[in-house]
This record gives structure tokens, sequence and C-alpha cells, in this order.
């Protein structure tokens, strides 16, 4: 088994086919981890993950995302 450790399927270029990406990664038998930047990613890396075994969400964000802003208070919405 190998597992894609950096797939950003939650991003906008995979947003009308990631499902088949997962699709025929799972047929490979590659399983994989989705890394979100901010608060939207993280939630569509959790709706992702949700959707099949063998793929996962590493929620959290990016540190060009958190300069300027409450993270802390973006964090309880995803919990």
């Amino acid at each position: 088994m190998f597992i894609d450790i950096h797939a950003h399927l939650n991003f906008k270029a995979f947003e009308g086919d990631w499902r088949q990406v997962v699709a025929r990664s799972l047929k490979n038998k590659v399983e994989v981890i989705i890394p979100s930047t901010d608060l939207t990613t993280s939630k569509k890396a959790i709706d992702i993950a949700k959707s099949s075994s063998g793929v996962w969400a590493a929620v959290g964000f990016h540190p060009v995302h958190v300069l300027d802003r409450d993270w802390r208070s973006e964090v309880q919405h995803i919990r």
C-alpha cells in the first residue's frame, strides 16, 4: 500500500473531479491524506474524507492564513 500524503483535493482545481481522483487512487491501492490551509479547505477535506475509507483529512491552517485573522475562533467551527 502507498499513501499520497499531500493531495489538495479540497482545492478548487479538483472541484469537479475529486471523486474520480479518489476512486483511481484507491483502485491502485493508494490511500490519500488531504491537507488543509484554512477553514474552508479544512471543512472540504473533512467532507471528502467522509466519502471513503482510505482517505483522511489533515485539518489546519497555513501560516500565511493566520497572520491577520482570529484563527483560534475559526478552529471552533471545525470541531
